[in-house]
């Protein structure tokens, strides 16, 4: 979405500012998100958006007030946030952290959510020693979801090497998946047949 706003009025949005800018984005990405009947919207936030007090403060402000509905809300914070530092915001504020599981380790949430970005960068394609060892790491229910060049043939390798291909009725979108089960249950891939639509705000 392009919007024709004046570099003043631009000033006022992104970083969770507390603005009516703000706001109206978030009112507009929940209107989008519920026509689409997703279950999840995702907050990328930039390594430029540092965890300075400002920012925190922000934050914290922005997902009280919030009107969150039965959205499961993700953060995927880039940049030098600590483990530690995520771990508590995600509690306060009930996010559930996002991360790219072969470089991070998920810190909070009843269910895991890993956006898959390639080990070397977006051009990377996954071999099946990789797809095993994403397999392993996931536990309970958790999302898939590949975003390097290769996702959809990578998401397809993943989705028969844990034997959801053959089952698979369809998909609201191809490279992003839902695991749920335990132990045994979730390396071997318990089909739910329910996919996630992932909204990036």
């Amino acid at each position: 979405m392009t919007l024709a706003w004046p570099q003043g009025k631009l000033r006022h949005c992104g970083s969770f500012k507390p603005t009516e800018e703000v706001q109206w984005a978030w009112g507009r990405m929940r209107t989008v998100a519920l026509a689409l009947r997703a279950k999840i919207v995702v907050f990328q936030t930039p390594a430029s958006f540092q965890p300075s007090g400002k920012n925190k403060k922000n934050l914290r402000k922005f997902f009280r007030e919030a009107d969150r509905g039965d959205f499961l809300l993700v953060w995927e914070p880039r940049g030098d946030w600590g483990e530690d530092e995520v771990r508590e915001l995600c509690r306060e504020l009930n996010l559930t952290h996002g991360v790219d599981p072969f470089k991070a380790g998920a810190t909070f949430g009843k269910v895991r959510y890993f956006r898959i970005h390639g080990i070397t960068g977006y051009r990377y394609r996954f071999n099946q020693t990789d797809l095993k060892a994403l397999r392993a790491k996931c536990r309970g229910k958790c999302y898939c979801l590949f975003n390097n060049v290769s996702m959809w043939t990578d998401a397809l390798s993943f989705q028969e090497l844990i034997g959801e291909r053959e089952t698979n009725r369809g998909t609201t979108r191809g490279n992003s998946k839902e695991l749920q089960g335990s132990g045994e249950e979730a390396r071997d891939g318990v089909l739910t047949r329910e996919f996630s639509q992932e909204l990036v705000f």
